[in-house]
């Protein structure tokens, strides 16, 4: 048996249990109140803002250590989501000082 489906089978229960999370099935099943989703996404917001900037922390100091090109962390995964939570902040009318500020 390999590392990762041992891990797997160990944490199955936890797996599930993200799953049958009511945010989630509300979301699924379209009952979801948009004051919870707009709640959610500034708290992403927030999460994803403090991840990118720990995130350009560590690569400015490994492309110091271990002479990694600079311009290979200019446009990450997380600041493309940013960029998504933006548009979705435009959409649900959620002002810039309501999330940047949460």
């Amino acid at each position: 048996m390999t590392f990762s489906t041992a891990v797997h089978q160990q944490a199955a229960h936890l797996w599930q249990q993200s799953f049958d999370h009511p945010f989630i099935k509300e979301m699924a099943n379209g009952q979801l109140p948009i004051r919870k989703f707009r709640f959610y996404c500034i708290q992403d917001y927030r999460y994803l803002k403090i991840f990118n900037h720990l995130q350009r922390q560590v690569m400015d100091q490994l492309s110091a250590v271990y002479l990694i090109p600079r311009n290979l962390f200019e446009m990450d995964d997380s600041q493309l989501e940013i960029q998504e939570r933006e548009r979705y902040f435009q959409e649900m009318s959620v002002s810039p000082e309501e999330y940047r500020d949460a």
